[in-house]
């Protein structure tokens, strides 16, 4: 049974705000406490809640994982292809967490180590994807893309994605990969608007390790993104080394839809015909 709850919520949508509080009472109800991100007691939270869209559940990734917390999403967004309820399933879905009907489902991450030509690094991980690209439009990102030790292709282009499966319906997708089903233990390189004849997206495996290097001949600095929320730059020279992490993030999980019927549900799929139906 749940005893204590975080709750992260989007700043400035006032729908948002309304559900948020009425989440919070209805928990409050219950005797649940309701932590805000900024508490040091959120530690001890079994569970965290985000409203507002597929954003805001990045942010609560970032509040749980390192606790191994669970995150279910309220979605008060637009599409929130990785939220779980929506706003008028609102008292079912908080009964449900309440008496512990839920399941949970690990989504793999990555982590990516950046290293400089002098010697320092930098730690950093993904859900979603780490995003390489440039800063300017006067010159492309030139890249070098190695797997496992070796390397495979250079490119001249916007930028690379490397995206997890869950990942695979945000930016990837938006840039012509795949759709990858997340129980799938895989990562996907997915170059943006490059420049040659080998730019089909590549899906590697669970042991495959991506290193993008950054050309040395690089005339701007470019720019790393993780999730779209955490930002470094990127200078000639540096090296980013992706693979999958052992520290997962855990989405709590009351409906009972598979990945299938979600993507019919959320991309609004033509399915008229199947089966006769």
């Amino acid at each position: 049974m749940l005893k204590h709850v975080t709750l992260v919520k989007h700043a400035s949508r006032p729908h948002t705000e309304q559900v948020a509080f009425q989440i919070t009472e209805k928990l409050r109800a219950h005797g649940i406490t309701v932590h805000a991100p900024e508490d040091p007691a959120a530690e001890q939270s079994e569970l965290v809640i985000a409203v507002g869209g597929d954003g805001t559940l990045l942010w609560a990734a970032e509040e749980a994982r390192p606790y191994q917390q669970a995150i279910i999403a309220f979605n008060t967004g637009h599409m929130g292809f990785l939220t779980e309820v929506d706003s008028e399933d609102l008292d079912r879905a908080i009964a449900a967490l309440c008496e512990g009907e839920y399941r949970v489902e690990n989504r793999a991450t990555i982590d990516v180590t950046l290293q400089h030509e002098d010697g320092s690094s930098s730690e950093h991980w993904a859900l979603n994807e780490a995003a390489i690209g440039r800063t300017g439009l006067s010159h492309p990102a030139n890249l070098v893309v190695g797997v496992d030790g070796r390397a495979v292709s250079a490119y001249a282009a916007d930028g690379i994605i490397i995206s997890t499966p869950t990942g695979s319906t945000a930016y990837a997708f938006s840039a012509g990969g795949p759709i990858v089903w997340p129980d799938v233990s895989a990562m996907l390189l997915v170059p943006l608007a490059a420049h040659g004849l080998f730019t089909t997206p590549l899906i590697l495996g669970e042991g495959s390790q991506i290193e993008v290097q950054i050309a040395r001949s690089q005339a701007q600095n470019l720019q790393a993104w993780f999730d779209g929320r955490r930002q470094v730059e990127l200078r000639a020279g540096d090296r980013l080394v992706s693979r999958i992490s052992k520290d997962p993030v855990r989405l709590a999980r009351i409906q009972t839809d598979c990945f299938a019927q979600r993507l019919v549900n959320k991309f609004q799929l033509p399915v008229s015909s199947w089966r006769g139906a």
